[in-house]
């Protein structure tokens, strides 16, 4: 296998591909798939690509900090002594 991907993969995402069969008759508007008009809607922000970067094996996974983890560990220091076992199981 010299490709993972297709050459049909990387000319256009599979919404444009369908608008293109639709467009040119190939396709009838009644059989468009189920999650057509959801996209159409409600399109992704970044368009998905065929050639994303994925971390190398081994490569480190890069931390994602956001600044309300900083809040809550904050908060986790400053309430580690009224911090009480709580049993979750039923009560008798």
């Amino acid at each position: 296998m010299s490709s993972f991907i297709t050459r049909a993969e990387r000319s256009g995402s599979i919404f444009y591909r369908i608008t293109g069969l639709i467009r040119g008759g190939q396709l009838k508007w009644e059989d468009r798939p189920m999650w057509y008009d959801v996209y159409a809607a409600h399109p992704p922000h970044h368009e998905p690509i065929w050639d994303a970067k994925m971390p190398k094996h081994g490569e480190p996974v890069r931390k994602i900090l956001y600044p309300e983890d900083v809040e809550r560990a904050k908060q986790f220091l400053e309430n580690k002594s009224r911090r009480e076992n709580v049993k979750l199981g039923d009560e008798e």
